[in-house]
C-alpha cells in the first residue's frame, strides 16, 4: 500500500492545507509509504500525524528518512485484523515508531482527517476498507481520497459508500493529467512501467497496474469528504 503516488506529495499536501489544520489536529494516513506527505503536513501544521502501511520495508524507510526531524510524526507497520485492530502490541523500538494503534472502534471519532492515496484500488475490498477507517473520523472531519477511476468518469461507488458511512462529498477534482505525466516520466526513466514497478515496489507492497494493456487507461481523481453530525 501507499508506494505509488501519481500526484506526488503536492496533491495531498495541498488538499490538507485547505482544512485549517493546526497543532491540535490529528491526521491518519493509511498506506503512508515513506511518509513524505505526512512529514510535509506535520511540518506545516504542527499537528500529530500517524502513518500506517502494511509494507515493513516502506515503514523502515519512513522511520529512517524522518527520524532526525523534530515533528509529531509516527509510523507503524502493525497489521490489522478483520476487526481493524493492529495486532502488534510490542513497545516501540524506534523514537518515531507508533505503538500499536488500538481497534478502530476504540479510536472512533479521534482523527480530524484521514488520507488514502491509491489505497482503495489495491485493497481487495474497497468498500470494507473505506468503511473501516471512516469510523476514525471526528464529526466534521475530512477524508482525502485519491485513486483511480474510469477515464472521464466519476468514482460513484466510492461516493455512495461514503454516503452510507455518514460522509458527504464536498469536492471532486480530476487529476488524470497527473497520472499521465507520472506514467510518461517513469517510462522515460526506466524504459517501461513494468521496469519501474519491478525496481521500486518493495516486497509486501501492493502494486497497481495503472495502464493495463487490454483496457482503456484509467483516470485519476482527488475526492474530499466530510463526516456529517
Amino acid at each position: 500500500m501507499g508506494c505509488i503516488s501519481p500526484g506526488g506529495t503536492e496533491l495531498m499536501y495541498g488538499a490538507a492545507c485547505e482544512l485549517n489544520l493546526d497543532e491540535n489536529s490529528r491526521i491518519l494516513e493509511i498506506g503512508c509509504g515513506e511518509g513524505d506527505t505526512l512529514a510535509r503536513i506535520a511540518e506545516h501544521c504542527g499537528c500529530e500525524c500517524i502513518g500506517i502501511d502494511k509494507s515493513k520495508e516502506l515503514i523502515r524507510k519512513a522511520r529512517e528518512k524522518h527520524a532526525s526531524r523534530d515533528l509529531r510524526l509516527k509510523f507503524t507497520d502493525a497489521p490489522a485484523n478483520k476487526n481493524g485492530a493492529h495486532t502488534n502490541t510490542d513497545a516501540p523500538a524506534h523514537e518515531n515508531e507508533a505503538p500499536a494503534i488500538p481497534a478502530l472502534r476504540e479510536s472512533a471519532s479521534s482523527f480530524d482527517a484521514i488520507i488514502m492515496e491509491c489505497v482503495l484500488s489495491v485493497s481487495g475490498d474497497s468498500e470494507a476498507t473505506f468503511g473501516e477507517y471512516a469510523t476514525a473520523l471526528k464529526t466534521g472531519g475530512h477524508a482525502l481520497i485519491s485513486d483511480l477511476c474510469e477515464r472521464d468518469g466519476r468514482p460513484d461507488e466510492l461516493i455512495e459508500n461514503a454516503r452510507k458511512n455518514g460522509l458527504r462529498l464536498i469536492s471532486l477534482r480530476d487529476h488524470t493529467a497527473d497520472l499521465d505525466s507520472f506514467a510518461i516520466q517513469k517510462i522515460m526513466e526506466y524504459g517501461s512501467l513494468e521496469n519501474y514497478f519491478n525496481a521500486t515496489v518493495p516486497k509486501g507492497a501492493n502494486r497497481c497496474d495503472f495502464f493495463p494493456a487490454s483496457t482503456r487507461p484509467p483516470g485519476y481523481f482527488l475526492a474530499i469528504f466530510q463526516r456529517l453530525p
